[in-house]
């Protein structure tokens, strides 16, 4: 009988190896184990509490409900740490096709709460100072409901959510709720790009005219890397609040046609939604699929992003966080507009967990090579030969004395990139006006000077 204990799960190992000895022979043995530790008593009411049985009977359903038959082995093995015994001990086995394996651990992460591994006691100071942080500026700023993600040397080793997802219907903002990206959903289109020119599919320098056909004469020279960099002149699809010129997609593309250039391609910086309207066009004609699949397949897919998702305030999006803003009102919801073909520029939801995830996958070269994140990086150059502000779908904060990139969106998301550092920082809200790109640098000074002893 299963000894009944409230768990936080504290990490994840997953080992995949094969199995020749199994019947049949291509059957592959996979572990997922779950160390659990309960030192902490303020730690397990911040997080998720689940019954150990509770877990077991999940694991049963979700393996039934899906058909899995007996031809591979999943096994949940969870331990637990601080003095426990052995009677402390539970192991369950399941077996799934070997072909389904990717999507039992799908289902499995789906069920349970999942925390990437890290070493006992490493970063604990960096990790409080954070938490303690993180809590002061939610205060300061009445932001309602956060995520936090912290990626070092390819780990994450920091991730806890607090407040309230949804305020009216006290929902909590637990670390599956999903949260918009808003334009940091332009890295992501950053690294669709690169994976084309890497396939061959895109380049860089060529001309608009080479991939889209009947544009207007003044938008057929600008160059790819210019849409990316925001130094293309074009005039913007949507107006200063972000919604579509016109009150919709086509009537903002017919009046975005309709005007003059900005300015000449290459003279100045000047972010705009048309840009990114574009490289989508670009993305899905030489990707062979419209842009959020491909999105979806070669980065969602490979990142383990399961929750990821496209939509906006109008799209019925489950365990989608309500966003929110303080007004002359008091704090009142905020709604946003993003149609289908502008999602390249702002669509994406997702979790802080996610995207570190995904940062984790870019940094050891999963999604596209070395030399491709060193270009995306780099900022455009003007034609005055100065700098500009962006590369390849990234602002680029500061070059020196050390490199820093970022996603930012919706003035209540943002991730920071520190390369040198082998440090991300992934903070999304849901509150306009959160910004969290402003506090970000606080929260990883107390990571680059982390005790990293092993």
């Amino acid at each position: 009988m299963w000894r009944k204990l409230l768990l936080t799960v504290a990490t994840l190992t997953v080992l995949v190896s094969a199995a020749a000895s199994e019947n049949p022979p291509a059957a592959r043995r996979v572990l997922v184990k779950y160390s659990i530790n309960e030192n902490d008593p303020k730690q397990l009411e911040e997080k998720v509490t689940i019954p150990l049985e509770r877990i077991l009977r999940k694991l049963e359903r979700v393996t039934e409900s899906h058909s899995m038959t007996t031809h591979g082995l999943v096994q949940i093995e969870l331990s637990f740490k601080n003095g426990a015994t052995e009677d402390d001990r539970a192991t369950v086995t399941k077996f799934v096709e070997p072909l389904e394996i990717d999507k039992a651990l799908r289902i499995i992460s789906r069920s349970i709460t999942l925390v990437p591994a890290r070493l006992p006691g490493e970063f604990d100071q960096a990790n409080q100072l954070a938490r303690q942080s993180i809590q002061t500026i939610m205060q300061d700023q009445r932001i309602p409901g956060l995520q936090i993600a912290v990626v070092k040397n390819d780990n994450v080793v920091f991730s806890e959510s607090y407040g309230l997802a949804n305020i009216e219907n006290n929902v909590p903002a637990s670390r599956w709720i999903r949260f918009p990206l808003n334009s940091a959903t332009k890295a992501f289109t950053g690294v669709a790009v690169m994976q084309l020119v890497e396939a061959g599919l895109v380049d860089l320098d060529a001309p608009l005219s080479q991939y889209l056909e009947d544009l207007p004469q003044a938008w057929r020279d600008i160059r790819v890397r210019q849409l990316l960099a925001h130094t293309s002149g074009l005039p913007d699809i949507v107006d200063p609040q972000g919604a579509p010129n016109g009150g919709n997609e086509a009537a903002a593309w017919q009046a975005a046609r309709a005007q003059a250039v900005n300015a000449p391609a290459g003279e100045a910086f000047s972010y705009n939604q048309t840009n990114y309207a574009l490289l989508a066009q670009i993305i899905s004609k030489q990707g062979k699929m419209p842009y959020d699949r491909f999105i979806a397949e070669r980065q969602f897919a490979i990142a383990g992003m399961h929750w990821a998702t496209f939509g906006d305030s109008y799209d019925l999006v489950s365990n989608a966080a309500t966003i929110y803003a303080h007004t002359t009102r008091g704090l009142s919801h905020w709604f946003y507009e993003i149609p289908h073909g502008l999602w390249a520029g702002g669509g994406i939801q997702t979790t802080a967990d996610e995207v570190a995830q995904w940062l984790v996958a870019l940094s050891k070269g999963r999604l596209i090579s070395q030399a491709s994140i060193r270009r995306m990086w780099t900022a455009e150059k003007l034609n005055n030969g100065k700098d500009g502000e962006w590369g390849g779908g990234w602002p680029v904060l500061q070059t020196t004395p050390e490199l820093q990139v970022a996603g930012i969106g919706g003035a209540r998301a943002a991730f920071i990139v520190y390369p040198e550092q082998k440090l991300a920082i992934v903070v999304l809200t849901n509150l306009a006006g959160a910004h969290p790109q402003r506090f970000i640098p606080q929260i990883a000074e107390f990571y680059k000077n982390a005790n990293q002893d092993h």
